[in-house]
């Protein structure tokens, strides 16, 4: 933070009263920073899409460019930062890396004995990221490791990973289930929101009734804490959250007696 903060007040005291490019910037943040900054920018900038990373059983790390499932398009190759968690299988223990990919591919021995990884530490990292089905499986049984903003963002990656049939949906209603059975309003909320995208698309299908149950398991324990009606000491969390979660349970899930006090409510 505060080489950003030098390398901005060094580029606009050395081109104040005068135009400038992009490169300028990068270059100022390159200088202070000591990170290719101008090199990654450019990249990102400069090519259109974003990259999948994904980590191979064996240490293999590699880029392709995120497509949805059945777009021919170009391959291409970004520089690309990255930051990852991962657990050692066999000592337990937790590690934190970070290095560039800058090519197609790069052998990192270290992740073929992790249990679970993490990419994008910290919530951070402008790429969809995949690390294969069981170590995939590991870490959202791990969901506690991560902090707030890391699971806010493994669920945006995993939304990504699903539109790009990369993973199946029931990959993605663990996710979901696990960021319900967190205490936080905030990421119930997005967790909601993800479950009625699902339930609209699946509902009306074969998967109905495996879906009322697991909305119904899921979200019961908020409506017991919430409860239908607004409370003097709701915070504004729990005002965003209350309706979402009646509504989908509701909606889609199997509560007869939250349908009938929902319709009492409604005739007074």
């Amino acid at each position: 933070e505060d080489a950003f903060q030098r390398a901005i007040q060094t580029y606009m005291g050395k081109h104040r009263w005068s135009n400038t490019r992009a490169s300028d910037l990068w270059t100022a943040l390159a200088t202070e920073t000591s990170v290719a900054v101008d090199v990654i920018a450019d990249s990102y900038l400069e090519i259109a899409g974003f990259p999948l990373i994904t980590f191979g059983e064996d240490g293999v790390v590699s880029q392709t460019r995120f497509h949805s499932p059945g777009a021919k398009l170009p391959e291409q190759q970004w520089q690309i930062p990255v930051v990852t968690r991962h657990r050692d299988r066999d000592t337990g223990t937790l590690t934190e890396s970070v290095f560039a990919l800058s090519s197609q591919s790069v052998v990192l021995p270290q992740y073929s004995k992790a249990e679970w990884i993490l990419p994008g530490a910290g919530g951070n990292g402008y790429y969809v990221w995949h690390t294969g089905a069981e170590r995939y499986k590991a870490l959202l049984e791990n969901l506690d490791e991560l902090s707030a903003r890391e699971k806010a963002a493994v669920l945006a990656n995993s939304n990504q990973l699903l539109q790009g049939d990369i993973i199946g949906i029931d990959q993605h209603l663990q996710l979901l289930g696990g960021l319900l059975a967190d205490d936080s309003m905030t990421l119930a909320l997005s967790a909601v929101n993800g479950l009625r995208g699902i339930a609209g698309m699946y509902f009306h299908s074969e998967l109905q009734p495996q879906l009322k149950a697991f909305i119904t398991s899921a979200l019961t324990p908020w409506y017991e804490r919430l409860g239908t009606q607004t409370r003097d000491d709701d915070s504004d969390s729990a005002r965003d959250l209350r309706p979402r979660v009646l509504r989908t349970l509701a909606e889609f899930g199997d509560k007869p007696e939250l349908v009938a006090e929902m319709t009492k409510l409604a005739d007074q």
